[in-house]
């Protein structure tokens, strides 16, 4: 088995509109697809045209690629948002639909509620000692390191994408020791926290002639104003006198403008800077240990010797921008000159930048703050070191409980917001506590996933101007294709596209990302592509211009296809296919089936309709046998939007696991038999949909991606094909299971002789490419409880368009090699030129024509 990753798209509906905005009945189930331009595409006939694309972007050039950052981005736990109009109205169908243009693009391009957000920002942190006791320990280790003739400054990165917690981790470390937080948001963003005026204005003053001295006199001023008021605090308990402090310097819902302590820093600042212009060098370091001397008595009561007070600056990257007075220098640079100031070991001072895009701008070699950057300055900086970042934040599933127990649990869009980032389900919390409507919260959290996965504000993305970012965004959330050794687009992925932090080593220009099982973002992503099948061909595209130029290693790319088939089959089972009627419902308080786009389960033979074209009668599964085939296509359930890449075996109960956050599996190299895997469930349709779920009722569906070409070897290698020689242990080992076996570079097989005439939508009039996989060497056991088909090149899938085909081929194509220059197509003078300039690489008969 090897890698994977799989997700749903919607099928183009070729014979009129979309059908988006369905008019039926009311129920209780309510699903979502939305209008905005960034999702939905309404000329569908421009589907089938041909396809007019610019030019792949530049891979080489990442200088030209910079996008300017965006002014309403957050990277803390909850980032842009603006404010729900609520004017939006739900149709028959349960799915929204604005009132007016105005109003969608209102809704859409504000997709969150600010005041929400706020309060989310302050609910109870989870998981304590997971999370925050190793990060306070890391930098108390730091901080005890800290020598200015070995470091840079004494200061570390916080890294993590946005929503992953990184501004909440700050205010919660400030009830272990004393934070003092600064939040250097542009300007004109919203979100939360605010910016932090003061503090903000001084460090990003590009007309101060004197800032480092300004810096100076900054922290003596912080270190004093902290030294003041806990000195003149009434006793308490550890906890009691440090949330006095978050009260007093962290921003506060019910509050605006900086917090009370900024204008105490003002004040001492102006008392510092009109005597310091007098002092020597050597009375500016008594100036800074005297403030030192003071925070730290006035401290003892945070009982720890090595860190009492962490400067925290959020939204970081502002500093790296260049400082007019000396354009050559970064605020940072200066400011870590500042720092440089603090004295060795014993100063009980720290310092940590939270940004994603600051740390990570090293991996941008072409980028303005590479530049200035201390990796890239070999000669300048060869002696010093900086700490290593911290981006082990292991916030992941924290709202995850009780696993569901029946199929309307398990679809369930609230549910779902448990799996990953904590801000969808403390948002989703938060928004139904303040009255928003379900349909309201699912439908503003998943617009602000797909802002967030194309780093836009809203607008409109065409088809032919995503980006290699976008598109590893979009397919990394759904079928992950591999990124490994491009760390530059690692960088821009974590930075800008929703990524997460998998390995970072600075000093060797080593960085990994990757986009664990989240299925809102997999849900976002899916709906996008899907309602424009020209978006799914750009991406093919982008993979394949990358693979052929071996930018990086895209690896078996065969297999990718094949996700990218299934994918798209998933896809377009699920929009043809209505949720599943709910219970009704009971009382005021009863809630109705929210599901999310494109998020609810399917029958296993209506995928298989799907896959092959065949009526449900006319479907011929191989081996299986009649009792195991009728229970299969009866009872067997699909529910997954995307794939994860896991490096073993799983039992039936890793299956149901999987099941619960709408994955399907991607296997290693060195696993047996199968490529991919997705679960089946089975449930009996004339059976409640409250019926549970459990692991006796699990068991799976196959793919395996062949090279070979004739029957014989589908017979010869179909042994293998089965739980058994997997590896697969189930619950349940008498239920039956389904192999699809992929040909994707093959002729078809001949097709057997017959004289009989076969119906309409049956295996052999409709696609003698398709067939069933036979017993081979398979146990009878295993063979009768198997379903099986075998799958020959790309034309075989009736749902592939032509345009969709062409760039898949040209994906599986672009794997060729240098030999493959010469074609049948080639003109005589360009095979001469290639074979004189390859001497020995062609055979003698390749040559005989010079």
């Amino acid at each position: 088995m090897r890698n994977s990753h799989h997700q749903k798209l919607v099928k183009p509906n070729l014979t009129g509109k979309s059908q988006l905005y369905k008019n039926s009945t009311p129920t209780a189930t309510s699903s979502f697809s939305f209008p905005h331009t960034l999702i939905h595409k309404t000329h569908v006939k421009n589907r089938e045209t041909n396809l007019q694309t610019p030019p792949l972007e530049s891979h080489s050039n990442y200088r030209l690629q910079e996008r300017a950052e965006k002014a309403q981005d957050s990277d803390g736990f909850l980032g842009q948002n603006g404010t729900t109009d609520g004017s939006t109205k739900i149709d028959r169908d349960g799915r929204i639909a604005p009132s007016s243009h105005k109003e969608a693009e209102m809704v859409f391009n504000h997709p969150l509620e600010d005041g929400i957000v706020a309060e989310a920002f302050n609910h109870g942190y989870l998981d304590t000692k997971r999370i925050v006791d190793p990060t306070l320990q890391t930098l108390q280790k730091m901080a005890r390191q800290w020598t200015p003739d070995e470091y840079l400054a004494p200061s570390t990165s916080l890294v993590a994408t946005s929503k992953n917690g990184k501004s909440r981790l700050l205010k919660e470390l400030s009830r272990h020791t004393c934070v003092v937080y600064i939040c250097l948001r542009p300007k004109d963003a919203t979100g939360y926290p605010p910016r932090s005026e003061y503090p903000g204005g001084l460090l990003l003053d590009s007309k101060c002639p004197t800032l480092q001295t300004r810096y100076e006199e900054l922290l003596c001023a912080i270190l004093h104003t902290v030294a003041d008021f806990f000195s003149a605090q009434e006793p308490g308990s550890r906890q009691e006198r440090l949330e006095r402090w978050i009260l007093y310097s962290f921003p506060q819902t019910n509050r605006s403008g900086d917090p009370p302590f900024w204008t105490e820093v003002a004040r001492k600042m102006d008392e510092i800077s009109s005597r310091s212009a007098r002092l020597t060098a050597y009375e500016k370091d008594a100036q800074i240990w005297e403030a030192l001397s003071r925070m730290k008595e006035s401290t003892q009561f945070i009982g720890q010797d090595d860190l009492r007070v962490l400067l925290a600056i959020d939204e970081a990257s502002e500093l790296f921008a260049s400082y007019s007075s000396s354009p050559d220098l970064s605020f940072l640079s200066i400011f870590q000159g500042a720092l440089q100031r603090i004295p060795s070991h014993s100063s009980e001072f720290f310092s940590i930048l939270a940004d994603t895009k600051s740390l990570l701008s090293t991996f941008h070699p072409t980028s303005p703050y590479y530049i200035n950057h201390p990796y890239s300055r070999i000669g300048k900086h060869k002696h010093k070191k900086l700490f290593d970042p911290i981006y082990e934040i292991p916030t992941f599933d924290l709202h995850v409980t009780d696993p569901p127990t029946d199929q309307q649990q398990l679809q369930s869009a609230f549910r779902l917001l448990s799996y990953g980032s904590p801000f969808w389900r403390v948002y989703a919390n938060e928004a139904k506590r303040k009255g928003l409507a379900d349909d309201e919260i699912i439908q503003g959290l998943t617009q602000y996933t797909l802002q967030k996965l194309l780093s836009t504000s809203g607008q409109s993305v065409p088809a032919g101007s995503l980006s290699d970012s976008q598109v590893f965004a979009l397919l990394g959330s759904t079928i992950q294709p591999s990124t490994l050794g491009a760390s530059y687009l690692n960088a821009k992925l974590i930075s800008s596209h929703g990524a997460q932090c998998v390995h970072l080593d600075p000093s060797q220009l080593e960085l990994i990302s990757g986009y664990p099982s989240q299925f809102i973002l997999s849900s976002a992503a899916n709906q996008y592509l899907a309602s424009d099948e020209a978006r799914l061909i750009r991406c093919i595209q982008v993979l394949a211009s990358i693979n052929r130029q071996r930018l990086f290693g895209l690896s078996d790319v065969d297999r990718l296809v094949s996700r990218i088939i299934l994918l798209r089959a998933m896809q377009i089972t699920i929009q043809n296919t209505p949720p599943p009627p709910p219970p009704p419902v009971v009382g005021p308080d009863s809630e109705r089936l929210i599901t999310m786009p494109l998020g609810h389960s399917v029958r296993l033979v209506e995928f298989l309709q799907t896959f092959t074209g065949w009526d449900q009668e006319h479907l011929e599964l191989g081996s299986i046998d009649k009792e195991n085939k009728e229970r299969l296509l009866a009872e067997a359930h699909l529910f997954w939007n995307h794939f994860i890449s896991i490096d073993h075996t799983p039992s039936s109960a890793g299956l149901l696991r999987q099941l619960y956050r709408g994955s399907a599996v991607t296997c290693r190299h060195h696993q047996p038999s199968f490529d991919q895997l997705f679960k089946i469930y089975l449930r009996s349709e004339s059976g409640p949909t409250t019926a549970l779920i459990d692991e006796k009722q699990i068991t799976f569906g196959a793919v395996c991606v062949s090279n070979s070409s004739d029957d014989e070897s589908v017979a010869q290698a179909s042994y293998q094909w089965t739980p058994a020689h997997a590896g697969i242990k189930l619950q349940e080992h008498r239920h039956p299971y389904l192999v699809l076996n992929f040909r994707l570079n093959e002729a078809s097989p001949k097709p057997p002789k017959s004289s009989s005439t076969k119906p309409p939508n049956s295996p052999s009039s409709s696609s003698p490419h398709i067939v069933p996989i036979p017993n081979g060497k398979a146990s009878k056991n295993q063979a009768r409880r198997r379903a099986g088909l075998a799958f020959y090149g790309l034309k075989v899938f009736p749902f592939l368009t032509q345009d969709l085909r062409k760039a898949l081929q040209e994906l599986l194509d672009s794997e060729a090699s240098f030999r493959s220059l010469i074609s049948d197509d080639s003109s005589d003078l360009y095979r001469k030129f290639v074979l004189q300039t390859s001497p020995g690489v062609y055979p003698a008969s390749s040559s005989s024509s010079k």
